[in-house]
């Protein structure tokens, strides 16, 4: 991933951030109290994904799962995903996204985004 697509991946995340933001806000979610969050990333292949496991978990995330995903019967990519206790300001903001992002740039993977239970 060159430095521009990484600052538009980063860009495309803190947009959507905004607006995940607005719906927390709404549904009286607390922003600073920490709660279960799932990250998740696409790798191209099953090395990518293994390297991105192993930075996730000395980050202090839980490799949930790290496996191919099928399209048509052949896995053209892997899927890895991740949780932690995590306050939802922290991961709604610039610095804990950019992290992702680049973490996931230099396992050639990208990071897709985050969810969490409401």
């Amino acid at each position: 991933m060159t430095e521009e697509e990484i600052q538009t991946s980063i860009d495309a995340h803190r947009a959507r951030n905004t607006e995940l933001r607005k719906q927390l806000t709404l549904k009286t979610v607390a922003l600073s109290d920490a709660r279960p969050v799932d990250v998740h990333f696409w790798a191209g292949d099953q090395h990518d994904a293994a390297m991105l496991g192993r930075e996730l978990f000395k980050k202090g995330f839980l490799v949930k799962l790290l496996a191919p995903a099928s399209d048509g019967g052949r896995a053209s990519r892997w899927n890895v995903d991740a949780g932690a206790l995590i306050p939802p300001e922290d991961i709604l903001g610039d610095r804990l996204t950019e992290r992702l992002v680049r973490m996931a740039a230099d396992c050639d993977a990208v990071y897709d985004g985050w969810g969490t239970e409401l």
